[in-house]
């Protein structure tokens, strides 16, 4: 995942765009499902991206090691993505799944260059 942080990227986006083909035929039609569920997918979304906002600082970084933490925030990015997913999938509205997805791909988005940008800063360090 370090070397190749655009990749995974895009590989990230074709897995959320195969889930989506699935999540068509199961979703209420609009109108029709759970304003509830919806709402608590995005909140429960909104806390994964403010949880992966604190994964950000310097004490985390130290304490993992580099390719823990590049995965754990992959994953920390992703969650948006199917907390909206399994809103949706459980009868809520869909404009959920669009607010999980917007908010994933841009923390994807960020966490593919901070890596590629850590990965370029350790290669121009070690001689």
């Amino acid at each position: 995942m370090q070397r190749a942080p655009y990749v995974w990227l895009a590989a990230t986006i074709l897995g959320f765009l195969l889930l989506n083909s699935g999540l068509v035929r199961i979703a209420p039609e609009p109108g029709r499902g759970s304003t509830a569920l919806a709402a608590t997918g995005t909140a429960l979304g909104v806390v994964g991206a403010l949880i992966w906002t604190l994964f950000q600082r310097e004490s985390v970084r130290r304490t993992l090691p580099t390719s823990s933490f590049v995965v754990a925030r992959w994953a920390l990015a992703s969650t948006p993505f199917f907390f909206a997913y399994s809103a949706v999938a459980a009868g809520g509205e869909q404009w959920a799944f669009f607010w999980g997805m917007l908010l994933s791909l841009a923390l994807l988005v960020i966490s593919a260059r901070r890596t590629k940008r850590e990965s370029l800063t350790a290669n121009r360090s070690t001689p």
